[in-house]
């Protein structure tokens, strides 16, 4: 670039990636696309034990840890608005505000967030900072740029989003309402550590079940000659000689797997929709994922089933939307948030859902 560009810079901030946009701010155009880890991974793996650790005062060091990671992703000199879309627990961090409110029911989102301190803001003393405003509790700004990038802030949107992670993000829009939710939807969509790529253990699970080894209960046949016991002792489906997929993985999956169809669905019931709707799958991980292996195990409603499509990181590219000047950021109409566990029969349903569809075509 020529020293008298400026460009813009869009984050996903994640529990566990970040991941940095370099767009060109005249042209539009992105210079380059950045992934690295969250630093703040020592205070714990998940948000709790970061809400925790704040609240035990390490509240600063969390602060600098999540705006350094940014910073060893991109610092340059010419940029002149940085977008910021993060989980609520992490936006909170991200600039130093009380998360308190996040520890404990009635749970209270953080509102108005003001990077005002530490070392992105030392780094960029020049630099328009926007961290998103979150749309609910747990649904946060991460959420929101998504929404944008779906069509899903206008009024005349239509459709559900699916933002699938350990908190998996569901909204749905019908008419002037933005209907939210999360759900906990466990490790299944974690990625890292080891663990299966998502979109492998997906296929695998739906292998299990056409190959007769997998029952709808997510139980696998131990007398099954693909079914063997690994040195811990937990029953294993082996795909192919690589992978050999858990029982627990398989029991994450009915997890996640009914967190987020009864999430959807109670939007649906709120919402008076009954017939088809779009739904668009999303999250850092989504374009890595075969939205059709979704059908079958049950994660949403066969007939939304084609209008099915996976949009990859829309948080993202809504954040990267905003900070160019092409979307505001803001929901049209009202936002309404639904929280699950106070849903009648809301632990009956998401037992029933734990249980895969049978497959048809073994």
């Amino acid at each position: 670039m020529r020293p008298d560009d400026t460009c813009v810079l869009a984050v996903d901030l994640g529990t566990t990636t970040v991941v940095c946009r370099l767009i060109d701010a005249a042209r539009g155009t992105v210079l380059r696309d950045v992934t690295g880890p969250n630093l703040q991974a020592p205070f714990g793996a998940d948000v709790l034990s970061r809400l925790s650790a704040a609240l035990d005062g390490h509240a600063g060091e969390l602060r600098d840890l999540a705006q350094q990671s940014i910073l060893k992703l991109i610092s340059d000199p010419s940029i002149m608005h940085v977008v910021i879309a993060a989980n609520s627990v992490m936006a909170a961090l991200l600039v130093g505000a009380d998360a308190s409110g996040l520890a404990s029911a009635p749970f209270t989102p953080v509102r108005n967030l003001q990077l005002t301190a530490g070392p992105l803001r030392a780094a960029l003393p020049d630099a328009r900072i926007t961290v998103l405003d979150p749309l609910a509790a747990f649904v946060g700004g991460d959420a929101r740029a998504a929404a944008v990038a779906c069509g899903l802030n206008r009024a005349d949107g239509v459709g559900a989003l699916i933002d699938l992670g350990t908190n998996a993000e569901v909204l749905l829009r019908a008419g002037d309402t933005l209907y939210v939710t999360s759900a906990a939807a466990g490790q299944a969509f974690a990625g890292g550590g080891g663990r299966l790529l998502p979109s492998r253990l997906l296929a695998g699970v739906v292998a299990a079940q056409r190959d007769g080894a997998l029952g709808t209960d997510g139980r696998l046949d131990g007398a099954h000659a693909s079914v063997e016991r690994a040195d811990s002792g937990v029953l294993g489906y082996r795909w192919d000689a690589d992978t050999l997929i858990s029982q627990l993985l398989i029991r994450d999956l009915q997890l996640a797997k009914a967190a987020v169809r009864v999430a959807l669905d109670t939007l649906k019931q709120h919402a008076g929709v009954t017939g088809p709707i779009p739904v668009s799958i999303a999250g850092a991980l989504g374009t890595a994922l075969d939205a059709e292996l979704l059908l079958p195990l049950g994660f949403i409603d066969g007939a939304d089933a084609g209008l099915l499509r996976v949009v990859g990181n829309a948080a993202l590219d809504g954040a990267a939307a905003i900070a160019c000047g092409r979307a505001s950021g803001a929901i049209e109409g009202s936002v309404a948030g639904v929280d699950l566990t106070v849903q009648d029969g809301f632990a009956r349903k998401l037992l029933e859902m734990t249980d895969f569809p049978p497959i048809i075509d073994r």
